[in-house]
């Protein structure tokens, strides 16, 4: 009994540590539909979202940092982006490494 209250315990007061452990930047999985030298739209979910990028953005494809213009429309993208003044800004874009294919994408 006793051990199975300190698991309890030691697992609730663990719980906000992993919340916490992306911060608290908006962070988005979709799909590239649109790439300028200054912003890129997500589709995620059916719905569309602007990230506007400035020098600070790192853009990394595998391991590898790539750059914009290496960023192609309909690559899977995990965006990382923090709120300034009404818009999002990129911090950092993660691509699918090369040659990658999604779920749905695959043949049986």
């Amino acid at each position: 009994m006793r051990t199975t209250l300190c698991i309890a315990l030691a697992t609730t007061l663990a719980i906000p540590a992993v919340a916490l452990g992306h911060g608290s930047g908006v962070h988005t999985r979709g799909t590239i539909k649109e790439v300028t030298p200054d912003h890129v739209i997500l589709t995620a979910k059916g719905a569309d979202q602007a990230f506007a990028l400035g020098a600070d953005t790192s853009i990394v494809r595998g391991e590898g940092p790539v750059r914009i213009e290496d960023v192609r429309v309909g690559e899977r993208a995990v965006v990382h982006a923090r709120r300034e003044g009404g818009k999002l800004r990129a911090t950092e874009i993660r691509l699918a490494p090369a040659g990658t294919t999604s779920k749905k994408e695959k043949k049986p």
